[in-house]
């Protein structure tokens, strides 16, 4: 299935299955979490003191330059200064799982309208995150309603770690095993390459769509039917 049509071909698909299900990973997914990532460099930079040159280097960060972790953003950069590197981590460490933050996250272009459309078709849309229930639950449902997904529902489903510590991919895979229960599994979005081999290989039937924005370093390679995709525009 070619990248172009994958989104159309998930919402035919919910229109003739018999309780379809579509499954939506969150962060890098749904959400781009680069404004918390800028947010928590900025605050780190304005707050604790850093060397001139890696103030000045933040200072001109933008939320496109943003990847999947702060401390590699600014190494990239060529700063090596291990105390400030240390601290960063710390303080980001901090915050970035916090219901405060994670309300700074920008859904992905075109997700909020994707997720209403599976909706309208008779789809469960069914967030599944590694997020915390404890931690980052309340804001998460807030950016949920904020940026207008669908939420307060009957077809539409949060589902968040129980606990902190609880490693994403042992948490997901006792989801997996309770999934069918809520029907037919058509569709998953992810974007750690791990997490959607998970799903490639628990669901065949289903199309498995991995999001090409930032995830985890030394990913294994990508099962070869999962399809790959920037953002979730539709061809008009």
């Amino acid at each position: 299935m070619a990248a172009d049509d994958i989104l159309d071909q998930i919402l035919d698909e919910c229109r003739r299955a018999d309780r379809p299900v579509v499954v939506f990973d969150l962060d890098s997914t749904l959400f781009s979490t680069a404004a918390r990532n800028l947010r928590i460099l900025t605050e780190f930079a304005a707050e604790t003191g850093v060397p001139p040159a890696m103030a000045a280097d933040i200072a001109r960060l933008g939320v496109d330059d943003m990847g999947w972790n702060v401390v590699q953003d600014l190494q990239k950069r060529g700063h090596a200064d291990a105390d400030s590197l240390a601290r960063l981590r710390a303080y980001w460490f901090e915050r970035f799982f916090t219901n405060e933050y994670c309300q700074l996250d920008d859904p992905m272009p075109g997700a909020v309208r994707y997720c209403h459309d599976c909706c309208d078709v008779g789809a469960t849309v069914y967030y599944l995150t590694g997020r915390d229930e404890p931690g980052m639950g309340d804001g998460t449902r807030a950016s949920l309603r904020k940026h207008g997904f669908p939420f307060d529902v009957p077809h539409a489903t949060l589902r968040l770690k129980p606990r902190f510590e609880m490693a994403d991919l042992e948490f997901k895979r006792e989801v997996v095993a309770e999934l069918p229960a809520f029907g037919e599994i058509v569709g998953c979005f992810e974007n750690e390459p791990v997490n959607a081999n998970l799903f490639a290989a628990a669901f065949p039937a289903a199309h498995m769509v991995f999001l090409e924005t930032v995830h985890s370093p030394d990913p294994p390679p990508l099962h070869p039917r999962i399809v790959r995709r920037r953002d979730f525009l539709r061809a008009k």
